[in-house]
């Protein structure tokens, strides 16, 4: 049931990172176009992007709870970027007062940063399953 629980907890983990990368890409691009186009401003983005900046936290948790449960190993870019992520959310909320005429931009500029991030630690993830199954198999 252990190794059960485990396989399920890792593939949470790998497809939650999907929803995570679209969803910060699509709050960022829904916020840059709504600063040029007024009718895309509405609650419904600002919860939206709520929604997937709590993603990059839930993906951050389930990553560090496969980690220390099954003490696998992962690349260090995997794992700064997530962490990254968080300081980028961090940083973006922290300015908003300060960039109130602007906050569109600095949505949507930061949570395609937030995307990026998240699809450089994936690619991290894939260069590393590549190199460790070659010097697995090879």
């Amino acid at each position: 049931m252990n190794s059960l629980f485990g396989a399920s907890l890792l593939e949470v983990h790998t497809s939650w990172s999907w929803i995570m990368i679209v969803g910060n890409g699509l709050a960022g691009l829904w916020a840059l176009v709504a600063h040029k186009n007024i009718a895309l401003r509405s609650r419904a983005l600002w919860w939206f992007t709520g929604i997937a900046q709590v993603s990059v936290f839930v993906q951050v948790v389930l990553g560090v709870a496969v980690v220390n449960r099954d003490k696998i190993e992962y690349p260090a870019f995997h794992a700064f970027y997530g962490f990254v992520a968080i300081i980028a959310i961090a940083i973006i909320y922290s300015y908003r007062a300060q960039l109130k005429s602007k906050t569109y931009l600095l949505y949507g500029f930061g949570e395609e940063s937030t995307h990026l991030m998240s699809r450089w630690s994936l690619i991290s993830l894939t260069a590393f399953r590549r190199y460790f199954m070659r010097h697995l198999h090879g």
